[in-house]
Order: structure tokens, then C-alpha cells, then sequence
């Protein structure tokens, strides 16, 4: 088993553009050509520190600041660029099973009234459903850009009332009718050197799986260009536990019993998500998580903790298995 992002791909991430506009989602924006709102969230929502006048942190969050006009004090926690400056005032860190983090910020922008506002950042699939209104062609939009492998993050924000205790406010409180601002692209290539190392495994009949906290369909773009499995790919998604269906790369319902799954995973590249998991974990007697885990190649949108109970799962099953990570998880 294995982890994507750091694992397979570089931890070395290439900034692609940003799309502020998903009804011309196929235009790429830079840095410094997108609208303010989307600058404001990137230069204001993340947990960045700096030490010898160096930048340090999530390399995703780090991306931003590379090569742009903004800078970030972490001592002063303000960020700035000429016109414009956003200062930190309440942090909420990233969290696996939100699939987001949020800050609480003073904005100055530029031509605007000063004001306190929520930025917010995540899974685009999360964020979509704290937005007031989803842009024309938003999930289309975010869809396209995973497809083609790249990591793709949703941008939001919000005005706050002020009188409001800032430093001591819920985020369940403030992480709700947001604004949408942009999609920030980028790309993790692969490892110059992972094809050849997986293809050594392969060559070993090792059976491999791919465990990421990434979309789904970032993750089947990787899986492709490294030959993980078949082509085309099937994700499991149940309510109960107990009644499952695939769904197929056009989203339509596919009828396959347990007991095809043998054979129907010579055809397909059988996944699992997160939400999906979560349902199992809690709903579907751990034998039948068994069966399923043995003939599913990737787990995506997963947590720490669910990649720990795959990994449970898999040795329970009688599996001989091993993960190879970034330690993080």
C-alpha cells in the first residue's frame, strides 16, 4: 500500500493557475492577475511561519507566496502587498475529517473599507456546500483539473460583524455562507523515479494500493500513468452498509454482486472514498469489509484514521501488508 502526495508524486509542487471565473474555467490566472478575492484568501488563510526571512510549512500554502507580490510576516501575522493587507487574528487548522481550515482576518483590500472577514480553503466537493450560491460550472469546473492529475483547493470568504468576539468565536459559527473566490491549481509530478520502482513490484506479483486523503479522480490519474490497474475505474458507494452500488467515470449505476468482484476488477480499477469508508466502518460487519478491501486498488478522500483501519482490515483478511508513507500519517 502507499501514500500518494510525497509518496508517488514529488513533494514539489508547480503552481498551474487559478480559475476565478468557472463559466471560462479552462483560463488559467496568475498570481497577480486574478481578482483580489481570491489573492485575499491565499494571502491570508494558512499556517505559515517564518524562520531566517524563509517561508515555512505546507508547500501548497508556501506556492502562493513564491514569485508574487504579497509577502507574510508570521511575527506581525500580516500579509501585504502594495494596496492591500491582511492580518490574521484566529487560526482553525486543518482538519481531515473537514477537509478544511479557515482564519479569521482583518482585510484592507484595495479601494475597499477596512472589515473582518472568514477565509476559507478545502476540498472543493466541502466548500461547495458552505458557498451561498455554487458558480455556474463549479463542480464541472474542479472535476476537469482533477482529471488531469492536478491537487486542486476551493477558495471562500465571508464578511464578519465586528462586534463579534473573533478570538473566541466557533467555526461552526463563522465556516457558512461564504463567497466562492477561485480553484487553486497545481501539479505534483511524479517521482522521477516511481514508475521504474513500481514496475519492479509489479514484475514481483505484489499487489499494490494506492491510499490517498486526495480526490478521487486526482488519485485515477496517477493510478494511470503508473499502470496501477485497468484503464477505467468503478467507485463503491453505499447508505446502509449494506446495499452497494459502483459508480462508473460518467457517474452512471453499474449492478455488480460481491461475488463478481473477482472478476470485475480485471476490467476496472476498483475505489473506495472517505465518506463511503466511514459508512462501512460504522454500518457493515467487518467480514464483508474483508471481501470488498481484498479487490479494491484505491482508497482516496481517506483519513489517517481510515487508513489505519484499511491497513487493519487487509492483515485481518490474512494479507501480508505493508504502507509505505511520508510519516506524516
Amino acid at each position: 500500500c502507499s501514500d500518494k502526495t510525497g509518496t508517488l508524486t514529488s513533494d514539489t509542487l508547480k503552481f498551474k493557475g487559478i480559475v476565478d471565473n468557472t463559466q471560462d474555467f479552462k483560463t488559467l490566472k496568475g498570481k497577480s492577475d486574478v481578482n483580489i478575492q481570491a489573492q485575499c484568501v491565499l494571502a491570508g488563510c494558512h499556517s505559515l511561519l517564518q524562520t531566517d526571512k524563509k517561508l515555512q510549512g505546507d508547500p501548497i500554502e508556501t506556492l502562493f507566496f513564491e514569485e508574487s507580490e504579497w509577502t507574510y510576516n508570521s511575527g506581525t501575522k500580516i500579509a501585504k502587498k502594495k494596496g492591500a493587507e491582511c492580518r490574521i487574528i484566529n487560526m482553525f487548522p486543518f482538519k481531515s475529517d473537514l477537509k478544511r481550515m479557515s482564519t479569521v482576518v482583518h482585510w484592507e483590500g484595495e479601494g475597499a473599507s477596512k472589515e473582518y472577514r472568514v477565509l476559507c480553503k478545502g476540498a472543493p466537493e466541502t466548500i461547495e456546500q458552505l458557498l451561498t450560491e455554487v458558480p455556474p460550472n463549479y463542480v464541472k469546473a474542479y472535476k476537469y483539473y482533477s482529471k488531469l492529475g492536478y491537487r486542486v483547493l476551493s477558495l471562500a470568504y465571508g464578511k464578519l460583524n465586528p462586534d463579534m468576539n473573533l478570538n473566541d468565536v466557533e467555526r461552526q459559527d463563522i465556516e457558512k455562507n461564504l463567497t466562492f473566490a477561485g480553484l487553486f491549481i497545481c501539479d505534483s509530478p511524479l517521482k522521477f523515479d516511481t514508475k521504474q520502482y513500481i514496475t519492479i513490484l509489479q514484475q514481483a506479483k505484489y499487489q499494490l494500493l494506492m491510499i490517498t486523503g486526495d480526490n478521487i479522480l486526482t488519485a485515477v490519474a496517477v493510478s494511470n500513468k503508473l499502470d496501477f490497474g485497468p484503464l477505467y475505474y468503478l467507485v463503491l458507494e453505499t447508505k446502509d452498509g449494506q446495499n452497494f452500488v459502483w459508480i462508473d467515470s460518467e457517474e452512471k449505476k453499474a449492478n455488480i454482486t460481491l461475488q463478481e468482484l473477482k472478476d470485475i476488477c480485471q476490467k476496472y480499477t476498483l475505489c473506495l472514498i472517505g465518506p463511503t469508508i466511514g459508512v462501512m466502518i460504522r454500518k457493515t460487519p467487518l467480514d464483508l469489509q474483508k471481501i470488498i478491501y481484498k479487490h479494491v486498488q484505491i482508497y482516496a478522500r481517506t483519513s489517517p484514521a481510515q487508513k489505519e483501519h484499511i491497513i487493519f482490515t487487509l492483515r485481518q483478511a490474512g494479507e501480508h501488508c505493508l504502507m509505505c508513507g511520508d510519516g506524516v500519517n
